[in-house]
């Protein structure tokens, strides 16, 4: 007879092997001030998969803080990666709709595997600086564009990026993404989703 002990024990075992093969991982970044709504303060927040490939991020809200959730799955074929920074770009004191100044992009062959928003050394510039992971031996990737329902900007408020879901399709990743603006004082993210 089998004791309740060992069942316990062996299905422990099997939880472990399931979340080791698990190709996906819900992650976040830590909780850290908000700057009472500065969009600026978004450089605390350092989103990073490694080897996977991000398929969603969301800003998320506490009083005062702000984090960043995001998802990362297995890539499918090979890769290998690459950095590069964005330009700087005014950050309107802080406004969240002045970063439509900026536009992470991998590429025609690669997918974002990390990124984070960088202050320069006066306080009042900004740029992304990002991670991508290309396919080797990929010709092209399958793609297609969507972006978020457009939203209030909040009168500048970082916080208005909560409203915002980046989410690729099942099977997808994150390959492009920028922020945009219009003339009704709205924001929404504009992002490119592809699989080899």
């Amino acid at each position: 007879m089998v004791s309740n002990a060992h069942i316990v024990s062996w299905l422990l075992v099997l939880v472990i092997i399931q979340l080791e093969a698990w190709p996906c991982d819900d992650k976040s970044t830590p909780y850290n001030d908000d700057g009472n709504g500065d969009m600026a303060f978004l450089n605390g927040h350092r989103l990073r998969c490694f080897s996977k490939g991000m398929v969603r991020f969301q800003l998320d809200l506490k009083i005062s803080e702000i984090k960043y959730e995001y998802f990362c799955c297995r890539l499918p074929k090979k890769t290998t990666e690459f950095t590069f920074k964005t330009g700087f770009t005014n950050d309107g004191n802080g406004h969240v709709a002045n970063l439509d100044k900026q536009t992470v992009n991998c590429g025609n062959k690669a997918v974002i595997t990390g990124f984070n928003l960088q202050r320069n050394m006066q306080g009042n510039r900004v740029r992304y600086n990002v991670i991508c992971r290309k396919f080797v031996n990929v010709s092209y990737l399958k793609c297609y564009n969507t972006a978020t329902t457009w939203q209030s900007d909040q009168y500048g408020d970082v916080h208005a990026l909560a409203k915002h879901s980046v989410k690729c399709e099942s099977g997808f990743f994150i390959n492009k993404f920028s922020l945009q603006r219009n003339a009704l004082y709205q924001i929404r993210y504009q992002y490119r989703c592809c699989k080899p």
